[in-house]
């Protein structure tokens, strides 16, 4: 058989590596990490559903953990159809999308929105060296955490909810064009969208994590930081990982096997890979988010209205010794 760029269709492919030990013990362990994913998920909406009686606490929380389950399900699906890999792309990312927004309208609501964290933090200073865009830069300076300035870290975070989705759009008219989106050829216009991709992706890590870091010594039983990072690596493993292992192909890593050339090979080990990282992400974010968050006084600021909710989580008492948190 002769190498070939075109991904295969499923049959093609599962002709080939049905014989393929390797091949077979790879698939089998993304489909266990997958099960394990969806299962954590499972519980962990169950205890929530048990102990939050906050409602909208609840739905955002649900919707963080929900990131990883449908990141590895989306992988999976690009690992038993490859030729799928374009779409499943497209609806994970937008999902990150939507819980980059989430992360954040969480973040403030804990405040009372805006006008609560300009408040609270009036006095504090934002340090601006920090990952993964400035934090070689040690002499910048800090600056105070006003109006202006969140509206433009908001924007960092915000714009890659426009941009990447565009890109993956862009990406799946040139593949259907009979572009090959996965090889690296600085000739070609998808090696400049990804690399615009890749700036987008660091940008809004970069204003998540700017606001996330000015927020931390004020929530300390919050558990920020898990959240922040389970989210953050998501974000960067979608947007960078599949670069790295394309310039792998391109230097034959992994080398061509049966039709499939080192850039199908690439993609397919990318999302195996990728279904086994949402496994370990899920067990952070779970440590961040499935709990009953009694240091931090139990309460979530509705951004909208700008009143203090009181969270009354539900727990096993008696009936002669009830407590109101």
């Amino acid at each position: 058989m002769v190498c070939s760029s075109e991904i295969p269709f499923t049959w093609e492919y599962y002709s080939e590596i049905k014989e393929d030990t390797t091949e077979l013990v790879l698939l089998a362990i993304t489909a266990v990490c997958t099960a394990l994913v969806i299962l954590i998920f499972l519980e962990e909406v169950v205890f929530l559903r048990r102990n939050v009686a906050q409602t909208k606490k609840k739905a955002k929380t649900i919707c963080m953990l929900g990131l990883y389950p449908v990141v590895a399900v989306m992988a999976f699906v690009g690992v038993l159809v490859p030729r799928s890999i374009t779409i499943v792309n497209l609806v994970a990312y937008s999902y990150v999308c939507v819980c980059i927004f989430v992360f954040l309208s969480l973040l403030l609501d804990y405040f009372g929105g805006d006008s609560g964290i300009i408040r609270e933090l009036a006095e504090k200073k934002v340090a601006l060296n920090t990952l993964p865009l400035c934090c070689c830069c040690v002499c910048l300076p800090e600056t105070i955490l006003n109006r202006r300035s969140l509206k433009i870290f908001k924007i960092f975070a915000y714009q890659i909810i426009i941009i990447r989705p565009c890109i993956l759009f862009a990406t799946a008219v040139l593949w259907n064009n009979g572009m090959n989106t996965h090889k690296v050829d600085f000739a070609s216009p998808i090696v400049y969208i990804n690399i615009l991709g890749g700036i987008s992706t660091v940008a809004s890590v970069y204003g998540i994590g700017i606001i996330a870091r000015a927020t931390l010594a004020h929530l300390p039983g919050r558990y920020i930081r898990p959240k922040f990072i389970s989210l953050q690596l998501v974000i960067m493993l979608l947007g960078i990982q599949i670069l790295l292992f394309n310039i792998l192909a391109g230097r034959s890593l992994p080398p061509c096997s049966g039709t499939r050339d080192s850039y199908v090979r690439a993609t397919i080990l990318e999302n195996e890979i990728l279904t086994w990282e949402m496994l370990l992400l899920s067990l952070l974010a779970r440590y961040g988010y499935r709990r009953v968050e009694e240091g931090a006084g139990n309460e979530l600021v509705d951004s909208e209205k700008g009143n203090k909710v009181i969270n009354i989580y539900e727990k096993e008492v008696n009936v002669n010794d009830t407590k109101t948190f």
